[in-house]
């Protein structure tokens, strides 16, 4: 047992409590915070907080618990049950780090900048930092990686705009080639056209995905030979530099001075690569010339002069065909001084709607086809209804059996497996509204609401909402193209739910409804029809008779 573990506890007013100054956790959900000052408002601090005194100032410092003072803060609490403990620094500092590593929300960036903290200690070593932490080596020399990013990248992947696959990308890289992904590539916005102003403007943030990062990084930082598009042993392309074959300034020459980020052959003089790949551009475009072939410029900067911006274009297949089909070369990005196939006339039949330009103009399905695929969605949207008063009435017939705490970890730690799309199938079950998020790229977080709802229920509806949360795999919507549902159905028979009952009463009024517009739609387009023979009759008694007719 611990000498923390074997400390009585007792009280202590917050007021006497300060916060770490070196404690490694660093950022705080604030939903989540309210959520558990909500919890402290009704059950109170049940795990005490872990201080020591500080001769800095009077009172006491918190090793472990800042969190929870945090949220008891919020919810008004005067005192709070701690565990007072004789630490020096460096003891305190090691509980702290180890501490916030074994949290299940830690983030890996607190996660790499914990492992650098202990490795500094006297007598830490990689190994027993896996030991103490229950990972493997290698899973510490990964985290350790990210302790390389610079601090606009970490401040972005701790505010989760970029994801742990571009922080592990990026922070393999030298500092100014980070800085060079930020400004030349990794951020960028999306605009629209305004019609009321007359003028494009800015709909939302772009972030480059991790596939694009690492086309980037292999083509524009690492300059990989292999990818370049001009002619490595074409020592006429650039003559004051000569062949790449034959020149010093590139990894491949000697493999062994560079680290794994540089395996490969790989162009060491960033200025002399890119000469050689505009002087490629250029022949490309004077071969072109000659031949007389038209060549667009294709760029994927938006207001670059002269060239077509990349996304307003359809890629098309060498052998594919229309009227208006279109050489292009790449000028920039990862394609640059490759050709391709384009299409980017707005009014194409064939290619409009991936152009940029209106589908409008393509033809109406005929009225079979139109009532078919709508007939279709109705015996999807009847299957959805059906899972869904399935799952209700079993949730409702489950008894209670498990006591409150445990049937709450039981269910958070479901909702929280269940997914994104799981989540909003419950939400569609429950007939709950998603919030919506706050951040730029918009969407809808469908966890609150479902938290929000457990902590509703009585006791005897907790083991209900269990069982519909196992079952939340036949509830989603794309359930891989089938109508079995079989675990909603065996669940059904064993709490003797009639599902075929269920399915009728669903499905007959929706299938009635459906039948009515159908209907409605049949004589609307019947009656067109009449018009349309009755308007062909009319003109055609209006012509006029031909030259030469009695």
């Amino acid at each position: 047992m611990s000498a923390a573990s074997s400390t009585p506890f007792k009280f202590l007013r917050i007021a006497e409590l300060r916060e770490s100054t070196t404690n490694p956790r660093r950022h705080f959900d604030e939903k989540k915070l309210a959520e558990l000052a909500e919890n402290i408002r009704q059950h109170g601090v049940l795990v005490p907080l872990l201080v020591r005194g500080n001769v800095a100032f009077v009172g006491y410092e918190i090793i472990a618990g800042a969190r929870r003072f945090r949220a008891a803060k919020l919810a008004g609490v005067a005192e709070l049950p701690v565990r007072v403990v004789d630490m020096g620094d460096q003891q305190a500092l090691e509980v702290q780090v180890i501490e916030n590593l074994q949290r299940e929300d830690v983030h890996p960036l607190e996660e790499a900048e914990g492992f650098e903290r202990l490795l500094k200690m006297k007598g830490y070593t990689i190994a027993l930092l896996a030991e103490k932490v229950g990972r493997d080596e290698s899973y510490i020399y990964k985290r350790r990686q990210l302790a390389k990013l610079i601090e606009p990248l970490k401040q972005a992947f701790a505010e989760e705009r970029i994801t742990i696959s571009h922080a592990v990308k990026l922070a393999a890289l030298e500092a100014k080639d980070q800085q060079l992904a930020i400004t030349d590539f990794l951020f960028d916005t999306e605009e629209g056209w305004d019609q009321d102003s007359g003028k494009r403007v800015k709909i939302a943030d772009i972030v480059r995905s991790p596939s694009e990062l690492d086309a980037w990084i292999k083509t524009e930082v690492l300059l990989d030979l292999a990818r370049a598009t001009f002619e490595k042993d074409d020592a006429k392309l650039l003559p004051k530099a000569g062949a790449c074959t034959t020149c010093t300034k590139r990894t491949g020459a000697n493999l062994a001075l560079f680290d794994d980020t540089k395996k490969g052959d790989h162009c060491l003089d960033r200025s002399c690569f890119h000469q050689k790949q505009n002087a490629h551009l250029v022949q490309i475009e004077k071969h072109a010339k000659v031949s007389g072939r038209k060549l667009v410029r294709l760029s994927r900067e938006y207001r670059k002069k002269d060239t077509v911006y990349g996304p307003n274009a359809k890629a098309l297949k060498p052998t594919e065909f229309c009227d208006s089909k279109e050489e292009a070369l790449h000028i920039d990005g990862p394609l640059v001084g490759k050709t391709v196939f384009i299409c980017r006339d707005a009014k194409c039949k064939k290619h409009a709607d991936r152009s940029g330009g209106s589908s409008s103009a393509r033809a109406p399905k005929p009225f079979g086809e139109l009532w078919a695929d709508r007939k279709k969605k109705l015996d999807a949207k009847i299957d959805l209804e059906v899972r869904r008063e399935l799952w209700r009435q079993i949730v409702a017939d489950v008894p209670e059996e498990f006591n409150r705490p445990e049937m709450e970890i039981v269910a958070r730690r479901l909702i929280e497996c269940a997914g994104h799309d799981g989540r909003q199938a419950l939400c569609g079950a429950l007939v709950l509204e998603g919030e919506k998020r706050s951040h730029s790229y918009g969407g809808y977080d469908y966890k609150a609401p479902l938290l929000g709802y457990l902590e509703r229920l009585a006791d005897k509806q907790l083991p209900g909402f269990l069982m519909g949360l196992s079952l939340v795999g036949d509830l989603e919507v794309n359930s891989y193209g089938n109508r079995e549902y079989k675990q909603l159905r065996e669940a059904a028979e064993l709490y003797e739910i009639d599902a075929k009952g269920i399915a009728k009463n669903v499905g007959e009024p929706l299938r009635t409804d459906f039948d009515k517009k159908k209907a409605k739609a049949a004589e609307a387009n019947t009656k067109a029809k009449r018009e349309q023979k009755r308007a062909k009759n009319v003109a055609a008694a209006k012509k006029p008779a031909t030259k030469g007719a009695k």
